[in-house]
């Protein structure tokens, strides 16, 4: 039996997901921060750091991710 997709398709799908869920993440503090106005400083102070590290995730991921030229790609994720 053989897998129903490549093991570098599998990979690019991981990866992809990964991406969406941390920027996910970050927007969802972002409608956070935005409800909270001038409130608890703390908490603001917070969840713009947390904003700060997953925003640098997602941009590392998804160099990763964009890191192969395009024929690479293709070759990559074809089934044989």
């Amino acid at each position: 039996l053989q897998p129903a997709a490549p093991r570098g398709v599998v990979k690019l799908v991981q990866r992809a997901d990964a991406v969406a869920e941390t920027l996910g993440d970050d927007h969802d503090l972002a409608m956070l921060r935005r409800r909270l106005g001038h409130a608890d400083r703390e908490l603001i102070a917070w969840t713009d750091r947390r904003r700060r590290k997953l925003q640098k995730r997602a941009l590392k991921d998804a160099r990763q991710l964009y890191r192969r030229k395009p024929k690479e790609f293709i070759r990559k994720s074809e089934f044989s």
